[in-house]
């Protein structure tokens, strides 16, 4: 017979990992005003920014998956709190 283990807690903990996520992603797109010069000029300048904004769109779409999972896990883990406490409940008579 095989078991199966689910950690409420350790769901939880994952949603809160998760739900960081975009945002440092987020974070991570933003290049200084004027960084022209130190970058090796205005053409190169352009294809950072050219970037950036495919990162923002992409970064903008993970954001979301990301929401709805850690979604998921916070009503997973609800769920399963909850499965528990009416287990132990029934288990006491």
């Amino acid at each position: 017979m095989s078991s199966f283990t689910v950690d409420p807690a350790s769901l939880q903990e994952m949603a809160v990992v998760l739900g960081g996520l975009g945002q440092q992603m987020s974070a991570m797109q933003r290049l200084p005003a004027g960084s022209a010069a130190a970058l090796g000029g205005a053409q190169v300048e352009q294809a950072l920014e050219d970037f950036c904004s495919h990162w923002q769109h992409g970064v903008g779409v993970l954001d979301e998956s990301l929401k709805g999972l850690v979604a998921n896990l916070e009503r997973a883990a609800a769920n399963y709190n909850t499965s528990d406490g009416c287990i132990a409940r029934a288990a006491r008579g």
